[in-house]
């Protein structure tokens, strides 16, 4: 009896690696679209993609962070949390000991997010004042400085104040 459990103990060892593997796709998305985002972890970069893309990576325990870049755009950035795979906690219970430390090992006990959107805000003309640097640019339909404006408002570079001035200046020049 305690030679067959060892050997189900054995055959269940490394179930998370059969299971979910030791590498994963992400896919990645940006708006606007043809971002050049880097992925770093532990300083490293270990891998490099044009939204939209997918790119596929080894998985440890350790954090992704994302690096997005455009011309004519604030990088964006993003955080991918390696979380703990769904087939780890029956290799655990199934497995024992031997299964998570093989699982471990390999990184097929971990999994991040598969999909990542980032948004760029637009950079635009530098200008004076407590807001240096978030001038709507002059360039553009109406309606592309006010949704430029608004990207600058909902990503808290200007105050709601500065917001409603602007907003106005550009409608004044209609």
């Amino acid at each position: 009896m305690k030679a067959l459990l060892v050997a189900f103990a054995l055959l269940a060892s490394g179930c998370s690696s059969i299971i979910e593997g030791t590498s994963q796709t992400l896919a990645f998305d940006s708006n606007p679209t043809g971002a050049d985002c880097s992925l770093t972890r532990n300083e490293t970069v270990i891998a490099s993609v044009k939204t939209p893309g997918g790119v596929l990576i080894k998985k440890t325990k350790h954090d992704i962070h994302v690096l997005c870049k455009k011309d004519g755009y604030q990088d964006a950035t993003a955080f991918l949390h390696s979380d703990a795979a769904g087939a780890t906690f029956g290799n655990i219970i199934l497995g024992g000991g031997i299964g998570w430390a093989i699982d471990s090992a390999s990184g097929a006990d971990n999994k991040y997010n598969e999909h990542t959107t980032v948004t760029l805000v637009p950079i635009v003309a530098t200008g004076g004042g407590a807001a240096a640097g978030t001038t709507v640019s002059a360039s553009g339909t109406t309606e592309e400085r006010l949704q430029r404006l608004k990207a600058l408002l909902d990503s808290a570079a200007i105050t709601q104040a500065e917001y409603d001035k602007r907003r106005a200046d550009i409608l004044a020049g209609i």
